[in-house]
């Protein structure tokens, strides 16, 4: 990267422009500053090394590779291309003027940089296309390891949507797409998101062909899943159309459930709770808790977002709702009545500035769909403030709140027992009791995932209701004082649980406080939309 910013005064603008421009300046450009004159021009080069690459990635699935297959596999290539020479020469050029091999012992070779390597096999995989079972042999790797930055190059290189439809279908074919792991769900999202050109057809077949109902319930709700979020990824108005009619469809697992569903002006879906009455964990009193809606995801980066552009003057359709001037107006009125919010926002700050998340620009934390994190209890308020604004003027007329749940509540919907055996205690953890302890499988915690994980992807672990994510991946803001034992009188609650926290954090019971103004990246908040409240709009 020295050396291209050196030769250019620019880098690249991609990672597969990247590595081309590297291996190029490698394989010739560097030579030709030299006053010499290269064995191969870097396509010819190339032309030798990619081959070698597959093979050494498909077959010898190692890193080394013998100096006497090496050469006999050069050897091939090399006798196809108009400038030939022995692969002995050809590699003593690589090894000691472009650098790019590394003698390992006394018989071996090895890419000094591996990345090289998986970036020219992934190269050759896009030529092998031609051949009628190439994409049944490529899916079977999907999910190793060994395999990522490969299939991260070749589908950087597919610049043929036909090719990226066919491999999608091929994908949601094979048995490798029934259950997948956080790791590949990312994986399978980086690819479309990575790839140049892309078609909707054979997601749309998928996720809206009946026949898929045949399969076990638990494969049909993972793969509705993957490629639902394969059609985020695109995110293109037709991409999005196929996402609501699915969701309208007989297909959909939500909607048959029977759950109550409410949507929110930015699209997120609210789950209707029925109030009851239960042992609530704390002084094991007996608590009652009215009907309300709670929403089915923590709040998203996307969706958060759609706020702080608001507050930026660029969301014209939510200014004509709600002009900002008024929305000011309401959130003094708000911070006024709450201890030491109006002096949080006279800080010396623009409102977008002072409410953006703390981790906006950090990679790990600010894909889309992650939860948001980095916001402060005073930011979760507002930004609640802001939901019941654009809904009370979008209806004409005040049909209630959004706002943060209060501990009692939360616990309610996490895990309260709504049979008709009496009053009862909660659940452990949210899931069913018969799914047992935390596991991977229905939870992000423990750094299992090292940050947060995008909402919706432990479906095993959601509520029977179908919450998600009340257990692990970010602790949620409540709206009541957390009281005796916190480190401040204005300490807030939080519940549920992070990416980071041990399984006991987990339990619909456990408890956390942090400053309201606190805004690390562990905790987030989840909406809930209520009759009741002490907010006035």
């Amino acid at each position: 990267m020295a050396m291209l910013w050196k030769e250019r005064e620019y880098l690249p603008g991609s990672r597969l422009e990247l590595y081309d421009a590297a291996l190029n300046y490698l394989l010739d450009y560097r030579d030709r500053r030299r006053g010499l004159y290269p064995k191969l021009s870097a396509q010819d080069a190339r032309r030798v090394l990619s081959p070698v690459s597959l093979l050494m990635q498909e077959e010898l699935k190692k890193d080394e590779i013998g100096r006497q297959t090496m050469q006999e596999q050069m050897q091939v290539q090399l006798d196809t291309l108009y400038n030939s020479l022995p692969a002995s020469d050809f590699c003593r050029n690589l090894v000691d003027r472009a650098g790019l091999l590394v003698e390992y012992g006394d018989n071996e070779y090895v890419f000094r940089h591996k990345s090289f390597r998986e970036y020219m096999a992934g190269v050759q995989l896009v030529k092998n296309m031609r051949h009628a079972d190439a994409l049944d042999k490529l899916v079977l790797h999907f999910g190793d390891d060994w395999w990522t930055e490969v299939f991260r190059f070749f589908i950087a290189h597919v610049d043929d949507a036909e090719l990226f439809d066919s491999f999608m279908q091929k994908l949601f074919d094979a048995p490798v797409s029934e259950e997948l792991t956080q790791k590949q769900q990312d994986l399978l999202v980086t690819l479309v998101e990575e790839a140049p050109q892309k078609k909707i057809d054979a997601l749309k077949k998928k996720l809206l062909n009946p026949e898929i109902t045949l399969l076990e319930p638990d494969k049909v709700r993972n793969r509705q899943r993957y490629l639902v979020s394969c059609l985020n990824a695109i995110a293109k108005p037709d991409a999005l159309d196929v996402i609501e009619e699915f969701k309208r469809s007989d297909l959909s697992q939500d909607r048959n459930s029977g759950a109550m569903m409410l949507v929110d002006p930015l699209g997120a879906e609210y789950i209707f709770i029925k109030g009851g009455e239960f042992i609530y964990s704390v002084g094991e009193q007996r608590k009652t808790v009215d009907d309300c809606s709670f929403a089915k995801h923590t709040v998203t980066n996307q969706q958060y977002r759609r706020f702080i552009s608001y507050l930026e003057g660029k969301e014209a359709e939510f200014e004509r709702i709600i002009s900002f001037v008024l929305y000011e107006e309401k959130l003094l009125q708000m911070a006024s009545a709450i201890e030491g919010f109006s002096d949080y926002l006279d800080e010396n700050k623009s409102m977008s500035k002072r409410f953006l998340s703390e981790y906006d620009d950090d990679k790990r934390f600010n894909k889309d769909e992650q939860p948001v994190v980095g916001v402060s209890w005073y930011a979760a308020r507002a930004y609640c403030l802001w939901l019941s604004l654009l809904a009370r003027n979008g209806n004409g007329e005040k049909t209630g709140v959004y706002r943060l749940p209060t501990e009692v509540e939360w616990e309610w919907a996490a895990g309260g027992q709504r049979d008709k055996t009496g009053i009862l205690k909660v659940r452990p953890y949210p899931w069913a009791e018969e799914k047992g302890e935390p596991s991977k499988l229905l939870a992000n915690y423990n750094e299992h995932e090292g940050s947060t994980t995008p909402v919706g992807r432990y479906p095993e672990g959601a509520t029977p209701e179908g919450l998600y994510d009340m257990a692990g991946n970010v602790w949620e803001w409540m709206e009541n004082l957390y009281g005796e034992g916190a480190f401040t009188p204005d300490s807030r609650s939080l519940r549920g649980g992070s990416w980071y926290d041990k399984s006991d954090d987990l339990r619909c019971s456990s408890r956390s406080f942090d400053d309201p103004w606190d805004r690390g990246s562990d905790g987030g908040f989840r909406v809930i939309h209520s009759s009741h409240s002490s907010l006035e709009i």
